[in-house]
């Protein structure tokens, strides 16, 4: 399947038209949901709502639900790593510290699972979002419902 990265201008987004067909694979009956737009900057997060599959769409939402937990998780195993590498400590305090390391890091991996699909937009530098990898029949369904969106080279 061609794969084909969008781009649309700042200034068509707030008219911007979405055609139901899912980002992810083209599916006809997707399923809507909020991802977050790739742009952090100074704890500004947006949301974009976009058609997944189910099973992206499942993954996505669990992504964007458990996301605010990350930070716990990775504070966490880097307090139990110091401990165990610089704490002068018994053998199976050790062991503890071992134990609440990896299982910090075993929960951040089960927490997030597969994460959000390729498809989640980003914006560049000129406020312009970039759609990477969007099946070409759902790219060229926005370029037709939404003149001014381009295919990016």
């Amino acid at each position: 399947m061609t794969r084909i990265d969008l781009v649309v201008p700042e200034e068509l987004e707030p008219e911007l038209v979405i055609p139901p067909l899912a980002v992810t694979d083209g599916t006809a009956d997707p399923e809507w949901v909020e991802v977050p737009v790739s742009d952090w900057r100074l704890g500004r997060r947006t949301m974009l709502r976009l058609p997944l599959d189910r099973r992206s769409a499942r993954s996505a939402r669990r992504f964007v639900r458990l996301r605010p937990w990350e930070p716990v998780t990775r504070l966490v195993f880097g307090a139990a790593s110091l401990t165990f590498v610089l704490a002068d400590l018994s053998p199976s305090q050790n062991r503890v510290a071992l134990v609440v390391a990896a299982a910090a890091l075993a929960t951040s991996f089960f927490l997030y699972g597969r994460g959000l699909p390729r498809q989640v937009p980003t914006r560049n530098r000129a406020g312009d979002l970039r759609l990477p990898g969007v099946a070409e029949p759902v790219a060229l369904a926005w370029m037709a419902a939404n003149p001014g969106v381009t295919a990016a080279e």
